[in-house]
């Protein structure tokens, strides 16, 4: 038998929601000033929430904290993909 949490399963989306684990309010955390991105790292998170029990320490990472790195080679593929996706759609639409 799957064991059934007291605690909705509900989105950790803002500060002070209960933590989904042991239902003690989430603290919103983030890097420190001196941190930078690995290099080759396609994203990070600028933020997230972490419960404060020592004893759950759950982390929750929120989609909307997502900051994505893009570097030019990495941007021009990305064009390039675009446009290729408007020439298929154009050639099926024929």
């Amino acid at each position: 038998m799957k064991y059934q949490s007291p605690i909705p399963e509900v989105k950790v989306t803002k500060e002070g929601q209960p933590c989904r684990h042991c239902g003690t309010p989430v603290i919103k955390t983030g890097h420190n000033s001196s941190w930078k991105p690995k290099a080759g790292q396609p994203y990070y998170f600028e933020y997230w929430f972490k419960c404060p029990n020592r004893k759950c320490k759950a982390i929750f990472m929120v989609e909307d904290a997502k900051v994505f790195l893009y570097d030019e080679k990495q941007e021009s593929l990305l064009e390039r993909i675009a446009e290729l996706d408007l020439e298929f759609e154009h050639a099926i639409s024929k």
